[in-house]
């Protein structure tokens, strides 16, 4: 007796599972086209209602669908009729009920343009700034006799004095003037030719004492007494702090030797170390917000002056230079310090610095920003427009034209792997529906991520609650996030051709055109064929001449040829290897398929298009070859046979 209520029990709790089942699968009326990337059931265009074949469930195993009663494969329960709605649910859409709505809790935001920004966060280093470094030499030889600083530290300004130098040299050239400026005064009386000698003679030793790094006061100084001085000082050129102090008094030097080195510290060089990821949002005159240990309460601005052209191969990041100004000179040399980067993010997804539109740059000091024409106020050379200067002017043509990125929540994207959907609300229907739809996605910004294609603006994506939908999908067995990647797997692996492809240009074939992609048609089944059998030298003979037929081939198409194909004939000439070559031929297929699917037919000589679908990480790529046995050039003699021909051209007879 007990065993007979069970059953009913069991059948009852049945049809209540399959009931909250059927609240996420429910169908729309009717079906929206299919979403891109993704398969769907398309709606029947024609006039009226069509009929809809019934559809058979199970309660509890909502993936089962059948055109049949019976039982459920997996746990033997009856089948029971589904919904007509449920029985027309598109593979790609789930459709909620107001009660469903309400349990899933499904929120969904606009797809907009606006601001957005990146943040960095950067490490590194104080420097000196070189601009502001002065090393003192020995303008003669000599023995130092006195030295005012000395011990390094030592603050100084522009004009103290900082040692005195016994010179013989300078000794000599001081009596040569005091002499010369005695024989001038006398024959200054006498006039003619004599006197003029005897002045221009006196200016020559005075311009000689000034060379030697006596100031003007000291040479008249010389001149008043009319007797040289034993010794001479020398004078700060700039102030700052003695940061190196290389020699001793009473030390003998030679011309040229280091006495000291003065630093000017009220303006500092922050150097930051840049990875090769983050250099896209880096340019010059971004603003950076420094922060170090020694300096703490608010960060310290400055602007990025330069970008280092080259790597570091011991540290994998590049230098950015931050110029600052470090008025109590608390920034040190040597320190280490945080920078915060706040890129602004284009349209395309790269970073956008605007304000340097319109402004005067010095071309060899570009930290010097003017708004209009001048020079440049360390060196003096002529200020160049921001758009013509070496370091700003690509940056600002890269910027030009530029819009506000899309955004979309960060919460709103499914990551399957390779690709990434989200779901899109559909409009105008009865009940919420949302498509599963696959886009591309650039940057992580603040408050959300940048979408490249795939949705426009003013759509709505679920932002909360994408995943209930997906499982709603999966229970289905319908396309999800779960099936994506391998139902692209399947029609790789199924030999498809590529899904984007470059245009042929347009325009009717001159007999130039098709005579010249016979030659690039013949030259390539040459290449592929000495590919296939791993023969190195005959593959580098064979690249000079088919570049020669492909630089032809664009002269004569009847429009511009994908600059693609170009640069893989450029690259196969410059590959010193198999394996260059072979990823340099797959690139080279890539732009020749679109034109011998549109003029091929129309070759003299017959040829095969054969495809791996193994080649390039299974990604696939094409070949040519003679007809005849499927030669594969990417692997050779490891996987000779691994290809499907795809399109043949029967050719139209030999030429001669």
């Amino acid at each position: 007796m007990m065993r007979r209520f069970m059953i009913p029990a069991a059948i009852v709790a049945a049809l209540l599972v399959g009931a909250v089942a059927g609240m996420f699968v429910a169908a729309p009326p009717a079906t929206p086209p299919a979403p891109r990337g993704l398969a769907g059931t398309a709606a029947d265009d024609g006039e009226g209602e069509p009929a809809k074949a019934p559809v058979y469930t199970c309660a509890m195993h909502p993936q089962i669908r059948l055109p049949e009663p019976g039982q459920c494969p997996i746990c033997g329960m009856d089948l029971i009729l589904a919904s007509a709605e449920a029985a027309a649910q598109p593979s790609a859409e789930v459709s909620l009920s107001p009660e469903a709505q309400a349990l899933a809790r499904i929120q969904t935001a606009s797809v907009e343009r606006r601001p957005a920004s990146v943040d960095l966060r950067l490490t590194g280093r104080i420097a000196l700034d070189e601009t502001r470094v002065a090393t003192i030499t020995a303008w003669l030889g000599g023995r130092i006799e006195r030295m005012f600083v000395d011990a390094t530290g030592t603050r100084v300004e522009k004009g103290d004095h900082l040692f005195e130098l016994y010179s013989p040299e300078l000794y000599v050239a001081q009596q040569d003037y005091v002499e010369a400026a005695r024989l001038a005064r006398r024959m200054e009386p006498l006039g003619g030719e004599a006197a003029e000698g005897a002045k221009l003679a006196a200016e020559a030793a005075r311009q000689k004492l000034r060379l030697w790094g006596l100031r003007e006061w000291q040479i008249r100084q010389v001149a008043s007494d009319r007797k040289p001085r034993r010794t001479v000082t020398i004078y700060a050129p700039i102030g700052g702090t003695v940061t190196a102090k290389s020699a001793l008094q009473g030390e003998y030097v030679e011309t040229g030797s280091p006495i000291y080195t003065i630093a000017d510290l009220s303006r500092v060089w922050v150097i930051l170390d840049a990875h090769e990821s983050e250099l896209r949002w880096l340019r010059y005159g971004q603003e950076v917000a420094i922060e170090a240990e020694a300096a703490p309460g608010p960060s310290i601005s400055g602007t990025v002056s330069f970008i280092s052209p080259t790597l570091d191969p011991r540290t994998r990041t590049v230098p950015v230079r931050v110029a600052v100004d470090n008025p109590g000179e608390a920034l040190k040399p040597g320190m280490f310090v945080r920078g915060r980067v706040s890129a602004s993010v284009g349209g395309g997804g790269a970073s956008a610095v605007s304000g340097l539109a319109g402004k005067w740059i010095s071309p060899m000091h570009p930290e010097v920003v003017a708004d209009a024409p001048g020079r440049c106020e360390v060196c003096g050379m002529p200020l160049v427009p921001a758009e013509e200067h070496w370091l700003v002017g690509p940056q600002l043509r890269a910027e030009a034209g530029g819009v506000l990125p899309l955004v979309i929540p960060a919460t709103a994207p499914l990551w399957t792997g390779k690709r990434t959907v989200v779901f899109v609300e559909v409009p105008d229907r009865e009940r919420p529906t949302y498509a599963l739809r696959e886009v591309e996605l650039g940057p992580r910004v603040a408050d959300g991520v940048v979408v490249r294609s795939g949705l426009v603006e003013g759509e709505r994506v679920v932002r909360e609650g994408a995943f209930k939908l997906d499982s709603a999908l999966q229970i289905r067995g319908d396309t999800s996030m779960m099936t994506l990647d391998s139902q692209a797997e399947a029609h790789e692996h199924g030999h498809a051709a590529p899904a984007a492809q470059a245009p042929p240009p347009g325009g009717e074939a001159t007999p130039a055109f098709t005579a010249a992609l016979d030659a690039t048609v013949s030259r390539v089944a040459r290449l592929t064929a000495a590919l296939a059998a791993d023969d190195l030298e005959a593959a580098r003979g064979l690249v000079g001449p088919l570049g020669e037929a492909t630089t032809e081939l664009a002269a004569v198409a009847p429009g511009p040829l994908d600059p693609a194909l170009l640069a893989a004939a450029e690259a196969l000439r410059g590959s010193t290897d198999l394996t260059g070559q072979r990823a340099a031929l797959g690139r080279f297929m890539d732009g020749l398929e679109p034109l011998l699917r549109t003029w091929g037919a129309g070759l003299s000589r017959p040829w095969e298009m054969v495809r791996c679908p193994m080649a390039r990480e299974g990604a696939g790529a094409l070949w040519l070859q003679a007809p005849g046995a499927v030669a594969n050039p990417y692997y050779g003699p490891a996987m000779l046979r691994c290809g499907d021909v795809e399109l043949r051209g029967e050719g139209a007879g030999e030429t001669p």
